[in-house]
């Protein structure tokens, strides 16, 4: 089994969202810059553990290229903004970068509740507090929005735990696509569809967050166990 251990050391508490592991096994890449827009309502404050307390975004993003192609995405990162006018590697790879089991959730979470997010704002903050709490959660401990190395505090925190309580079993139901920024958010969407040519990237790349980039100081640090 994967798992991923993450050593954080934050400057300072604002606004962020975050990025989430992609589903498939594709090992090319593409890149796209893009913009991005929020509904109303989207500020939540969270608290986990290696972070301590702070507001984010917690809501669907409406990313725009700059070729005019519109596509819907969610974060998984804690230590970064999202931020207009980035240029992400496109990419289906995320080797390593998250444990089987969360790997499997994510895709478990798209599949069983994705199709009904539509545009409610209460809805796609719970989706993406569910998204955090599988990439948060420490290994081996049940899916808690209350409690536990991730916890919440927000009126979308109950949303978020009923689709964590309702996972379900079907695995499949999207393409998730990676948007890697090496400096901003990165990214996942279920819908992306660009016309932008592929790049080779040897397998096994993991093409997530490095460096130094909005509020903090992310190292990732990996182990198999």
């Amino acid at each position: 089994m994967k798992t991923n251990k993450f050593r954080r050391s934050f400057a300072l508490a604002a606004s962020a969202c975050v990025l989430t592991g992609v589903l498939a096994t594709g090992a090319s890449a593409s890149t796209v810059t893009a913009d991005y827009s929020v509904g109303a309502n989207a500020y939540t404050r969270i608290d986990a553990s290696s972070q301590g307390r702070m507001s984010v975004l917690a809501a669907q993003f409406k990313m725009e290229t700059t070729a005019g192609e519109s596509f819907l995405a969610y974060c998984l990162d804690l230590a970064h903004h999202i931020a207009d006018g980035v240029a992400y590697k496109v990419t289906t790879l995320a080797d390593g970068w998250f444990s089987d089991t969360a790997v499997k959730d994510i895709d478990r979470l798209f599949t069983s509740h994705y199709a009904s997010l539509g545009s409610d704002n209460t809805r796609n903050a719970g989706f993406q507090l569910a998204l955090w709490e599988i990439v948060e959660e420490s290994s081996g401990n049940s899916y808690d929005l209350s409690s536990g190395a991730f916890s919440v505090t927000s009126r979308a925190a109950a949303q978020g735990q009923s689709f964590l309580d309702n996972l379900g079993s079907a695995t499949g139901g999207y393409k998730l696509t990676f948007l890697d920024s090496d400096t901003n958010q990165s990214l996942v969407s279920a819908d992306f569809s660009t016309n932008v040519a592929p790049v080779p990237v040897p397998a096994g790349l993991p093409l997530l967050l490095t460096g130094l980039g909005g509020i903090a100081l992310i190292r990732r640090k990996r182990s198999k166990a």
